[in-house]
């Protein structure tokens, strides 16, 4: 039972990329291992009290397994927030590796229950003295580290964090993850209040009166399978049709997950300071400031779980859910909203979609079941159904783009992906997102700018189509767009904007499971 609870950290040197390198984190972790399982052992006479009291570790462990059979990872603080803050990316998650987590559990609860059978009647001297003596151990560790960091400059608070950040022993080391977890997650509710207060101060730089902007969230969409980009099935063949398309072929993610991915994409603030983005407000408000009317428009579930995603959504006038409907539920209140709207006003819409999530068969009508392999292997079934949601993106994308044509006003959309996703795309088998590869750090984006905007601010279309294939992260689209619709504000940074003539690359960094990485690292 203790070789099943040591299990992880056995296993942790044969992890791949570094990740299972034998350093002095190792080293340590093995020896806190040693003296958590002697405490435990030492304070507790009778085996089968002692393990029924580690059930719960029992549960993390198999948890552990999983991870470092299919992603090569140790069960983190990331993953712990990820099924924290989305419950429902969390459930779908486990579901695509329904087999794998069934056999770990199975696994876990054979060697759990025969365990506690074989034990029942065993007991064992309780040493008061190995107890103290492996307490006194851990102290002395702990306290160590604490010495070490204060030396380093770092505050008590910093120090405390990055000590159990780094606290990856067995089997109690979860319980460092999660106690890390559940502090983050304090802290972002704590800066969520002080965004209420913030404000950007903005102002108009030039007359934008009749203009709108549409912001389109994509969901898990990868440019790989879009023929916008060069994919060879024809996925896109509406946009590639569509002239004032300016498609954006290397943009990367500030996260390979939805609840951190938005927020990012429409702040001001590079996803290296998160903190700061929880704490003031998007671009939504940047609108509303210099008097646009506001709405957002979404067929994703407002549930508490999708971090702060949903206060983003309450920062604009006309908030709207669409639960669990196609997107294209979204298109009738938006032409509502078009028809409704008197001559001179200015409009700014967020319309956020279930695009390509998982289960990819449940995103879109049978009409547009045009990809299908009816004989195929698992991996081409699942790539055409994939190929089918970007297939019908890429319609609903088109109605959008038509209505705003019809206006013959000017008008902009900018269409950006979250994040891409995994299908089964290499010898590692990996399906869906959150795990921080080229396959699903990579996202699909473009923008499209209607012929009366492009007339009236030509400069910065074709400053655009110019920069339009740098190296490009969903950080550089917030400051995009403001620059395009004349907004002036103290944050907005037009080197990050691609229709400006000072536009310059940068190193492009994104966050994967609470650990900051740039582009060198992946």
């Amino acid at each position: 039972m203790w070789l099943f609870l040591f299990s992880p950290m056995v296993l942790q040197p044969l992890l791949g990329n570094g990740r299972g390198r034998l350093d002095q984190l190792y080293v340590l972790n093995l020896f806190t291992t040693v003296l958590w399982a002697g405490l435990l052992h030492f304070s507790i006479r009778r085996s089968v009290v002692l393990h029924l009291l580690l059930a719960p570790f029992y549960l993390t462990t198999a948890i552990d397994l999983f991870l470092i059979g299919m992603f090569s990872n140790r069960l983190s603080s990331g993953y712990v927030i990820i099924a924290i803050m989305n419950s429902t990316d969390a459930n779908e998650f486990f579901a695509a590796y329904a087999r794998p987590v069934l056999l770990a559990f199975v696994v876990m609860a054979g060697i759990y229950i025969f365990g506690l059978i074989a034990i029942r009647r065993l007991r064992f001297h309780h040493s008061r003295k190995m107890s103290v003596g492996c307490v006194s151990l851990l102290v002395a560790v702990y306290a160590a580290l604490v010495v070490r960091g204060l030396h380093s400059n770092w505050s008590l608070k910093q120090t405390v964090l990055h000590i159990v950040g780094n606290e990856m022993s067995v089997p109690v080391g979860s319980a460092f993850q999660t106690s890390l977890a559940l502090q983050v997650l304090a802290q972002e509710s704590k800066l969520a209040r002080q965004r209420d207060q913030h404000s950007f101060g903005a102002r108009q730089l030039r007359a934008n009166d009749n203009e709108i902007y549409v912001w389109v969230i994509g969901e898990s969409s990868r440019p790989q399978n879009w023929s916008l980009f060069g994919y060879q099935r024809d996925t896109s063949p509406r946009l590639l049709a569509t002239s004032g398309i300016i498609p954006l072929p290397n943009v990367l993610a500030t996260a390979p997950d939805t609840s951190v991915a938005v927020p990012s994409m429409l702040s001001l603030w590079p996803v290296t300071d998160w903190n700061s983005i929880l704490a003031h407000r998007s671009i939504v408000s940047a609108f509303n400031e210099v008097g646009f009317m506001t709405y957002w428009l979404s067929c994703q579930e407002p549930d508490g779980w999708g971090g702060v995603i949903p206060q983003v959504a309450t920062e604009a006038k006309r908030p709207q859910y669409f639960d669990r409907a196609f997107d294209s539920a979204m298109l009738e209140e938006f032409r509502t909203i078009l028809d409704s709207t008197v001559p001179g006003k200015k409009l700014f819409l967020v319309l956020h979609t279930k695009g390509s999530h998982f289960e990819y068969s449940r995103r879109y009508p049978q009409a547009f079941a045009r990809f299908n392999v009816a004989s195929g292997a698992h991996r081409e079934q699942l790539i055409d159904s994939y190929d089918n949601t970007v297939l019908y993106t890429d319609w609903f994308l088109s109605e959008i783009i038509a209505m705003l044509t019809n206006r013959n006003g000017p008008a902009a959309l900018i269409y950006a992906s979250d994040h891409g996703e995994n299908l089964l795309d290499d010898d590692a088998q990996l399906l869906g997102h959150g795990i921080g590869n080229q396959y699903d750090l990579r996202s699909a984006a473009f923008i499209w700018v209607s012929r009366p905007l492009r007339s009236k601010l030509s400069e910065m279309s074709k400053n655009a189509t110019d920069n339009a294939g740098a190296r490009l992260t969903l950080s550089n689209l917030p400051h995009s767009l403001l620059d395009l619709a004349g907004i002036e504000v103290a944050e907005l940074d037009r080197s990050m904007s691609i229709f400006s003539p000072t536009f310059a690359e940068r190193d492009r960094w994104h966050l994967v499971r609470g650990s900051l990485r740039s582009e060198s690292d992946d």
